[in-house]
C-alpha cells in the first residue's frame, strides 16, 4: 500500500510542467535574421560580393512590414555588433537596393537622432559584440546602444551567468525525468514481486 502511495505522488511530482524557456528580448530575432546581408555589408576581407542576395532583401523588407526596421538601427549605430566591421553606408544602401512596399524613406532616416529609443538587447561585451543570451536582463543598461562604435579591446572579466535552457534542452529533461520515474516504477514494482 506504502508503495503505491509512493509511485502515485512520484507521478503528481515528475507531470509537473518545466518552466517555460524565457523568452529573447526585442530585436534579438531580426538581426539574426539579417546574416544573408552579411556577406554584401561587411567590411574587408569579410565582404564576400558587391551584390545583394534576394535572401537579404526578402529579410530587409520582411522586417520592414511587420514593423521591425528600426532593429536595423542597431546595425548603424554598432557596425561591429556581430564582431567584425560592417560597412555602414552599405548598410545604409539597402534601403534603395531593397525597395520595400511600406518601407520609410531610407534607413538613415529611420534611425536618426530623433527617433525613438531602441529595445534592449542581451548584454554585451567590452566590444561591443553580442554575448549569448542571458535570461536576466540589466536594470540598468540603457534602452539604446552608445552612439560611438570604438570601444576598449579589452576582454571582459569573466563571470559565472545564469543557465538559460532552449526548448531543446526542456524536452531532454522530459525525457530524462520520464525515464527516471519510469526505473522508479519498475524497480518499486520488482521490489514488490521479491518481497
Amino acid at each position: 500500500m506504502a508503495a503505491n502511495i509512493f509511485i502515485l505522488l512520484l507521478l503528481v511530482v515528475a507531470a509537473q510542467p518545466l518552466p517555460p524557456a524565457p523568452q529573447q528580448p526585442g530585436c534579438v530575432e531580426e538581426l539574426v535574421a539579417f546574416s544573408p546581408c552579411l556577406p554584401f555589408v561587411s567590411d574587408p576581407p569579410n565582404n564576400a560580393t558587391d551584390s545583394v542576395a534576394p535572401q537579404c532583401c526578402d529579410v530587409f523588407n520582411s522586417a520592414f512590414d511587420s514593423g521591425d526596421g528600426y532593429c536595423f538601427c542597431y546595425i548603424l549605430r554598432q557596425p561591429r555588433i556581430f564582431g567584425f566591421p560592417l560597412n555602414r553606408e552599405r548598410v545604409a544602401s539597402l534601403s534603395s537596393f531593397c525597395m520595400a512596399k511600406n518601407s520609410v524613406a531610407s534607413l538613415d532616416s529611420l534611425c536618426s537622432s530623433g527617433a525613438p529609443a531602441l529595445p534592449p538587447l542581451p548584454s554585451t561585451t567590452d566590444s561591443g559584440i553580442l554575448k549569448p543570451f542571458n535570461s536576466r536582463l540589466d536594470n540598468d543598461s540603457t534602452s539604446s546602444p552608445p552612439e560611438s562604435p570604438v570601444k576598449s579591446l579589452t576582454p571582459p572579466s569573466s563571470s559565472v551567468e545564469e543557465a538559460v535552457f532552449s526548448s531543446a534542452t526542456n524536452q531532454i529533461y522530459k525525457h530524462i525525468i520520464w525515464f527516471l520515474l519510469g526505473m522508479v516504477i519498475f524497480l518499486l514494482t520488482l521490489h514488490s514481486f521479491l518481497v
